[in-house]
């Protein structure tokens, strides 16, 4: 797709599915400023198939108003380099057991946006790469392998390459995950990070680990519960400060994740 548009911001394509049958070796190359809205994407969408995106040179981009598969049931490859933008809700990589995805962001500029959570291998084995001032970020959690059996790899190489995560990262959740940073490559995490959770993970945690863990899940659920309340009833503010509803526990542990 050398320029041009399909579909818009206000009035995305719908669902756009690139490899769909056992076979398939499909590509969507989009180049030269040209512009994707959908509200779908996936990227091999069944066994056997294969689902290339490839984002290349600026003003060229890929907007998904909800998640982005790269390898649903089958392969899925997405690339982006030169200035190219993606962006989507959840970013899913490697779907069932045995597929195996991969995503690629090079290059100054080149850039993919998760509003929500990133998982770097779901079921399947899933590669993260980023390199040549190359940026990812995630307004959720970073999942690195999140299922038993599951393997999850991120690199981030290169001055200027950088993964931002809002949420924290969770580095071998049941699976197994690895992360590497190298020559002037960055990560931040505004939040909690976790290596090795979970009984199928590589690193085992330890029992206030896991307590931690969960008082850390029960007071993100307050909070989210807290705002949520705030706006629908704000005529009932004050009981915002109260031990109400989620907040009631009393396991949401202030510190814990600061």
């Amino acid at each position: 797709m050398n320029g041009g548009s399909l579909g818009s911001a206000g009035t995305p394509s719908g669902l756009i599915v690139v490899g769909t049958n056992s076979g398939d070796n499909g590509t969507l190359a989009i180049n030269s400023g040209g512009t994707v809205f959908t509200n779908y994407g996936i990227l091999g969408q069944n066994a056997g198939s294969t689902g290339r995106l490839t984002v290349d040179g600026v003003g060229s981009s890929f907007a998904d108003s909800s998640v982005l598969w790269v390898g649903y049931y089958g392969t899925g490859t997405l690339a982006i380099a030169n200035g190219g933008v993606v962006s989507n809700t959840a970013g899913q990589l490697g779907g069932p057991a045995g597929n195996s995805s991969t995503v690629t962001v090079d290059g100054a500029g080149s850039t993919w946006t998760n509003t929500s959570d990133l998982l770097v291998g779901i079921n399947g084995t899933g590669t993260l790469s980023i390199t040549g001032g190359g940026s990812v970020s995630s307004g959720g959690i970073g999942f690195l392998a999140t299922n038993s059996g599951s393997s999850g790899t991120v690199t981030v190489i290169g001055a200027g390459s950088i993964l931002t995560l809002a949420d924290g990262l969770f580095l071998g959740n049941n699976g197994s995950g690895a992360l590497a940073i190298a020559s002037g490559g960055s990560v931040s995490s505004s939040s909690i990070n976790w290596l090795g959770v979970g009984p199928g993970s590589k690193r085992h945690t330890d029992g206030r680990r896991r307590r931690q863990l969960v008082q850390w899940y029960r007071r993100r659920e307050c909070r989210l519960w807290q705002h949520w309340h705030a706006h629908h009833y704000p005529w009932r503010r004050r009981q915002r400060r109260q031990r109400i509803g989620p907040c009631h526990s009393g396991t949401h542990a202030a510190g814990v994740g600061t």
